[in-house]
């Protein structure tokens, strides 16, 4: 997979790669669409995955709507089951970031509701169950933007006039038919750029992993008030 190191730069001491993830699905149908992007926040985007996924519920209408996924698609799919050691994997290397990550966590816990990782990064020095700490970045920007403003990763992405850096990365690594919010890889790739925009601003530099995880839980606090069940 070709690098790209146009994004870049965060300071040294943040190493280990992230995985940026986003699910299309909802907590009663389960997974029907994964995205993923691996980063080496130095060096730049290293590998992206993406597929569709077969469930044992059929979607609703309601659901088409937002992702555009029809069970005609999904009917010769491998459900998500099939894929859930590469994320096992993924976060045995890295830590996981989303938006609004609390709804990612819960799809994963409904996979795998116990997951004991050894922690090598910052913020853990030992074995724990889960799929946390997350880095969110609905929390990043709710910590860092006024109040009243939109934290919807669309309006963010305009807001900090990131859309043609996305556009530049769903042409390069996002499947033909799915290059536009809701769906998967598409909103992982602008969940990466509003980390690594965050990270780039002159007032974050220096900071190190325990600093970003701990804005990010300001995002998976609001998505439990929420009750989020649905889709982001």
């Amino acid at each position: 997979m070709e690098k790209l190191t146009f994004y870049l730069i965060l300071p040294a001491m943040f190493k280990g790669p992230v995985y940026v993830i986003d699910f299309e699905g909802s907590l009663g149908g389960g997974i029907v669409e994964y995205g993923m992007v691996g980063m080496l926040l130095d060096k730049g985007i290293f590998e992206t995955c993406t597929r569709l996924c077969q469930t044992n519920v059929p979607i609703a209408a309601s659901e088409y709507r937002c992702h555009g996924i029809s069970n005609r698609e999904l009917v010769h799919g491998l459900p998500f089951s099939q894929d859930l050691e590469l994320f096992i994997k993924a976060r045995q290397r890295g830590i996981f970031c989303a938006h609004n990550a609390a709804f990612e966590n819960q799809l994963l816990s409904r996979y795998c509701p116990v997951l004991e990782i050894e922690k090598s990064f910052a913020t853990c020095d030992k074995k724990d169950a889960g799929w946390g700490p997350w880095l969110d970045t609905y929390g990043l920007y709710k910590h860092f933007l006024p109040r009243k403003v939109d934290y919807g990763l669309s309006h963010l992405i305009s807001t900090l006039n990131l859309e043609t850096d996305l556009n530049a990365l769903a042409n390069r690594f996002c499947p033909s038919v799915r290059k536009k919010y809701h769906c998967a890889l598409y909103d992982a790739l602008a969940s990466a750029l509003l980390l690594l925009k965050f990270a780039r601003m002159p007032q974050n530099q220096g900071k190190d992993l325990n600093q970003y995880i701990a804005q990010s839980t300001l995002g998976i606090k609001a998505m439990y008030d929420r009750n989020q069940t649905t889709f982001l």
